[in-house]
């Protein structure tokens, strides 16, 4: 029962709850979860959960006619923080993750956290190093930045969205080395040729089945048709609110950077779309990469409490990530890379192909750099791989974005 082929025992439901995604952004009329239960249809708790959450995203406007006195009381009366809740401890959040000391938790127990960075900041191996300090209890070698987690680690959920099923053992792989153990307690899914209705749901089963104290969502926009839709947005910002703290998880999310912060040459990157924003506002923790060379710097750009203090990692000889302690005071520089990276963004944003010199007259406008650095830049960046010129003249991107 952990697969979601289409002949596991909880395929029949996927199609409905598709449909009902799809009713959901049309505004159509969506069916219950006891009309799929009386088709014969078997609804596990977390894909009732995720129904609930999609009809409560498109029903703002009528609930307010249809007031029920009884139950807005049940609401408050189960939303009061109860004297005997105070005095007991159990209630408290329990850190997942440390930072610095305690009085700077990055990731604790029914929170998400936010990772936010253009392609090539090392999104992907910051994650790694997250996960496998978590997995360590914070006792690998040359890890002293972090500070051991109260509770024994528990299962990690990895999802990757975005990078295919050869880049998704690689994860694994690698933790393996890092632990040097068979890293049992990491399940990774490969989700990359699943559309967004049913990525959403399979994340939503399998935090169910597995109860994973921690789960990562590489590519959470992939989890929407449309990070910039409204309904959409909202949709993933209750989905990681509610079932983070239902199943007692953390769920660490990563999100793409504002094409406009990136190409205004900004400091401060805001997540993509809707999606993005929702869950930057309702965040605990974020955390924006930005690489220097071999370096990637993780700044903390909110944290709830105490900020945790940003500090620096690299991906070492062996292709693993570790912490090479805080960053200068002047930070990383937006150096060719940077500027390399989000040409491509701006190529995939741009839809029917990018003008060579819309691209210099942007990267020069952001990056106060010369004609002819950014000449160098578009060169550097289709040898890389992330934009082609096609015969018609046009810049277009590949699909070979780095993460």
């Amino acid at each position: 029962m952990n697969d979601f082929s289409e002949n596991s025992p909880t395929g029949n439901v996927i199609d409905p709850m598709s449909a009902t995604m799809l009713a959901a952004k049309n505004g159509k009329d969506r069916p219950t979860a006891d009309q799929y239960a009386a088709n014969g249809q078997l609804v596990p708790e977390s894909l009732r959960m995720l129904h609930d959450v999609i009809t409560a995203a498109t029903a703002y406007e009528s609930e307010a006619d249809q007031i029920d006195p009884g139950a807005v009381k049940d609401i408050l009366d189960s939303g009061r923080i109860t004297p005997e809740e105070v005095d007991n401890d159990d209630c408290d959040e329990v850190p997942i993750l440390y930072a610095g000391s305690k009085e700077s938790p990055m990731m604790t127990l029914q929170n998400f956290s936010v990772i936010i960075g253009v392609p090539g900041t090392r999104k992907t191996f910051g994650c790694l190093l997250l996960v496998a300090e978590y997995l360590s209890a914070c006792t690998r070698p040359r890890s002293n930045y972090f500070v051991r987690a109260d509770a024994e680690p528990g299962r990690v959920l990895w999802i990757d969205t975005e990078q295919g099923r050869g880049r998704a053992r690689r994860i694994k792989r690698r933790m393996r080395r890092i632990l040097d153990s068979d890293a049992a307690l990491l399940e990774v899914f490969d989700l990359r040729e699943i559309d967004p209705p049913k990525r959403l749901m399979a994340c939503a089963l399998a935090i169910e089945q597995y109860r994973p104290s921690l789960v990562v969502i590489d590519g959470i926009a992939d989890l929407c048709n449309d990070p910039n839709h409204i309904v959409e947005g909202a949709i993933i910002q209750q989905f990681v609110m509610k079932f983070s703290s239902h199943y007692n998880c953390h769920i660490l999310t990563v999100i793409h950077a504002n094409l406009n912060d990136v190409m205004s040459g900004g400091k401060v990157l805001r997540p993509r779309g809707h999606a993005g924003s929702n869950l930057y506002r309702k965040t605990e923790t974020a955390m924006v990469f930005n690489a220097d060379g071999e370096i990637t710097k993780v700044s903390f750009e909110k944290a709830r409490g105490k900020r945790p203090e940003d500090f620096c990692f690299k991906v070492n000889d062996q292709g693993l990530p570790e912490v090479v302690g805080a960053p200068q005071d002047n930070g990383p520089t937006m150096n060719q890379e940077v500027r390399c990276n989000a040409i491509a963004i701006y190529c995939r944003d741009v839809h029917g192909g990018s003008r060579s010199t819309d691209i210099v007259n942007q990267v020069m406008r952001a990056y106060k750099v010369s004609k002819r650095t950014v000449m160098e830049d578009i060169k550097q960046t289709m040898e890389a791989g992330l934009i082609v010129k096609r015969d018609n003249g046009l810049n277009y991107a590949t699909d070979g974005e780095a993460t």
